[in-house]
Parts: structure tokens; sequence; C-alpha cells
């Protein structure tokens, strides 16, 4: 299981212990960050957010959805009871039936009225799915969610709002963004640790600085990498003593790390064709150069307009894939532009 990056959870955390009303935000980032670990992680210490907090989960995926609105409002309801009943009834189907906005509301206002006041702390995973409701139910919903005054909601998926139709990306567009992505070296040095478990040897300083500048410090592919050194541990030469530089780049290089790190690698290539438009492009285009391309280049490579261009690299960057530095426009990953260079996409 792919543990929470240490500073995600940090940063959601700072962000919902607050006194008085916490705010509603979005959680995005590839998949296989750690996003539903965190959920789960903050689900089991609802005490990281006061003694008032009631933190409710709910993955979209496990919603029925047969009925719509009238699965979903349910499914939310029940989520957050089963968090905090706090004397209340336990919300039945039935009451969702006809108008399952309408009970929803009726919902939250009584839970809003609890003695002593409590505060409801709601993650929504796989929140994307939202889109799955017609415009006016998806509308609705979200307003329940955003205006009830003692429930912040927390949308964690793959998308940045700004990626989003309307009107899902019109309600989300006020709520702060966190983006579970890449860790500095010391946050990451925790998920390469973690990958090759307590019993495998230590990294010397410069296996850690190599298997950094390799990853970026995305920490999933950190924790692929070692788990892949701690198997191959035993067949090295020199086994027991601590890893160098030159056992990550042969870990890296594995058919092992490739088959482990492949949903990672996938779920950029596919997440790239998405819109904005022109984000292959732009990968395809910065693949062959390690030490990237200025705009100029890097337009006249894509075969984008500047606009299209603007985008897709704002995209990119959202989401850890490119970086900019000093004019130039790079990988934030070099195992990944390898792959893409490589012509292997996801």
């Amino acid at each position: 299981m792919m543990a929470a990056p240490p500073d995600a959870r940090a940063a959601l955390e700072a962000a919902w212990r607050r006194q008085g009303r916490r705010e509603s935000l979005v959680l995005f980032g590839p998949r296989r960050q750690g996003k539903t670990h965190l959920i789960r992680q903050l689900a089991g210490s609802p005490g990281a957010f006061g003694e008032d907090a009631r933190v409710a989960t709910l993955n979209l995926q496990s919603v029925a959805w047969a009925e719509g609105a009238r699965d979903l409002c349910h499914a939310i309801a029940a989520a957050l009871w089963a968090a905090g009943p706090d004397g209340g009834a336990e919300p039945a189907p039935e009451a969702f039936a006809r108008r399952p906005l309408a009970a929803l509301d009726r919902f939250l206002a009584g839970r809003a009225r609890r003695s002593p006041p409590r505060r409801d702390l709601l993650l929504l995973d796989e929140y994307e799915l939202l889109a799955e409701l017609p415009d006016a139910r998806q509308a609705g919903l979200l307003r329940a969610l955003l205006d009830a005054p003692h429930l912040a909601t927390g949308f964690v998926g793959l998308h940045h709002p700004d990626e989003l139709a309307p009107p899902l990306r019109d309600a989300l567009a006020g709520c702060p963004a966190l983006l579970v992505g890449r860790l500095d070296p010391a946050a990451f040095a925790w998920a390469l640790a973690a990958g090759a478990g307590a019993r495998a040897p230590q990294f010397a300083p410069d296996a850690r600085e190599r298997a950094f500048a390799l990853t970026g410090g995305q920490p999933f592919l950190g924790r692929v990498l070692g788990e892949v050194m701690a198997i191959r541990d035993a067949d090295r030469a020199g086994a027991g003593a601590a890893f160098a530089a030159a056992d990550v780049d042969a870990a890296a290089g594995s058919p092992a790390f490739a088959l482990g790190a492949r949903p990672y690698f996938a779920g950029h290539w596919a997440r790239a064709d998405e819109r904005p438009p022109g984000q292959r492009a732009v990968l395809a285009a910065l693949a062959p150069h390690e030490g990237g391309l200025d705009a100029g280049r890097l337009r006249a490579e894509s075969g984008l307009d500047p606009a299209a261009l603007d985008a897709a690299l704002a995209s990119l960057a959202r989401h850890d894939a490119v970086e900019t530095r000093e004019g130039r426009h790079r990988f934030g990953v070099e195992l990944l532009r390898r792959r893409v260079a490589a012509g292997l996409g996801g």
C-alpha cells in the first residue's frame, strides 16, 4: 500500500485544524500518489482536526448510481451519519426517493443543529464522477455541500478543477487546490526507505541523490525503486553493503522496476490525452532533450500555437510532469522523460 506523503497530510491538517468554519478544498494528483491512503489515515485520526470534528469518507465508485442523484445523496448522508450519528436517526434510502437534493438539504440542516455543535469533514474520492449527474443536479448538489456552514468537503481526484467542464469547474473554482505530488529530498528519503523496508541496507548519500534525480522526488516511483533495490540486494556484489548510485541506476533500468512503475507512467500518459489538448505533443517534443527546450524551440517542435502551448504547459506543470527553470521547459521526472523518449508512452 502506498503511504501518504507526509507533506500532503500536513497541508490538509493545517487547512482543516483551524477554528471556526473550515473551507472546502480539492486534493488532486496522478494515480499512485497516496491520495486514497491519505483519506484512510485521516478517517482514522479525526482528532487531528479538533475534538468537534467528524471525518466521513466516500469513494464515489462505491455508489450504486442506478438512480443517479437518489443513490448519491443517500450515500453522502449515510457516510456522514456513520462518521458520527450524534443522536440523529440513520438516513433511510426511501427518504431520498422523490426529491433527493431536498432530502439531503434537510439532513444537512439537521446536522447543523446538533448540540453541542459539531463539524463534519467529508472526503469524496473520485470526485470527478459527480459529472455523471445532469448539470442541474450537479449544481444543486455542489451548492448543498459547499453552503452548509458545518460541513467542509475535500474533493479528491486526478484533476485540478480548471481541467473540468462546468458546472463542476465553476463550483469548485473558489476552493483551494492542493497537489499530492513530488517531495523534497528529505521527505523523499522517507518514501525510498519505506519501499526498501526496515531490513534493507542503508542508502549512501550518492544513492539518495541519484534516486531523487531520477524520480524528481515522485513518491510512488521512490517506493517502487526502494522495493526493487531490496529484492535485488541478494544478487548484487557486496550484498548487505550500503546501496550506491550504481545500484540505483541498475534498479531503475530493470524490467522489475518498469513493471512496478507502469501505473504511474500509464496514468500520466493517459491524463496527458485529456483537456487541454496538446499535452502529449509537448511531452513528445521535450522527451529527446534532457536539458529541456526554450519556449521558441518547444513551440516549433510541438507544432502548437502560443495559446495552446501555454495551456498545455500549465496543465502539465500542475501535475508535476513538466517544470520551467531558467527559461527552459523540461520534464519534472527524468524516468518519465526516458519512457516517453523510448516511445513507450504509458
